[in-house]
């Protein structure tokens, strides 16, 4: 996580999970919902962000 990306999760109210090497889950203040991965970054709905967030093909993944 570059420095920039640190002090937005850490001081503006981001919220961030890794979902794997290459592919994390955004939520903005705003309740804006994001997946980044290696091939670019995209929106997904609150429901897509809640599923990931909580499991991901059988493996659970750690939320903040």
């Amino acid at each position: 996580m570059t420095r920039h990306s640190h002090r937005a999760k850490t001081h503006l109210g981001y919220e961030v999970h890794q979902l794997g090497p290459d592919r994390w889950i955004w939520r903005t203040p705003h309740g804006l919902h994001r997946l980044v991965t290696g091939e670019g970054t995209r929106s997904i709905t609150q429901v897509d962000y809640h599923t990931l967030r909580i499991e991901l093909g059988g493996k659970y993944v750690l939320t903040a």
